[in-house]
């Protein structure tokens, strides 16, 4: 379960949807799992390509595809996919 910061006391009502609210909380979630991740991780450059693949992020992986990239990286295609996928799973990503 993950911490939050959305206490309401028993006897207050509902607050109304902020979906401004909703988006920058996604967003600092997002960041906060960015940083764990990274911070556990053992091999931090794995695990930041396991994120940009994740986001499919084609400006930065310049369309390499991960095999390459695992190779460049010197870690087997596995252990990258493994990333990404971790990230993906950690992140609610489609």
């Amino acid at each position: 379960m993950e911490p939050h910061t959305n206490f309401v006391y028993p006897d207050e009502p509902e607050p109304p949807r902020n979906e401004y609210r909703e988006a920058s909380q996604n967003l600092i979630r997002i960041l906060t799992l960015h940083l764990s991740l990274l911070t556990e991780a053992k091999d931090k450059n794995t695990a930041i390509w396991g994120m940009v693949y994740a986001y499919d992020l084609a400006a930065i992986h310049q369309g390499k595809c991960m095999s390459d990239k695992a190779a460049e990286l010197n870690v087997t295609p596995q252990a990258l996919a493994k990333q990404k996928d971790l990230f993906r799973n950690a992140a609610n990503l489609p």
